[in-house]
């Protein structure tokens, strides 16, 4: 196998997420939109679209969506606003070491 080949390999293995980062992330994206549904008000539709997670799960980014478009600053604000309480919760239904 030549250098690139062996380059090449290594880029395909990082970026691909691994068997527990995948896991991790359907999780976090399931309690995420589990406590968006629960906790927003109806005016808006609020979709969590992705999660990543990073290598040493110590970072989560989740990924939403709002319809109609005119309340996604609105949306985006109550998301922040919330984030304590949701990684709060998050922490509480995932057993890891880091969050």
């Amino acid at each position: 196998m030549s250098y690139d080949e062996k380059t090449s390999h290594r880029e395909r293995d990082r970026s691909q997420p691994a068997g527990r980062q995948e896991k991790m992330a359907g999780l976090i994206k399931e309690i995420t939109a589990e406590f968006l549904s629960r906790e927003s008000t109806k005016s808006s539709l609020i979709t969590v679209t992705s999660c990543y997670v990073s290598d040493d799960m110590k970072i989560a980014k989740v990924g939403i969506s709002v319809f109609p478009e005119s309340l996604e600053k609105t949306a985006l604000l109550f998301a922040k606003r919330k984030s304590r309480e949701l990684r709060d919760i998050i922490k509480k239904k995932v057993r890891a070491k880091v969050i």
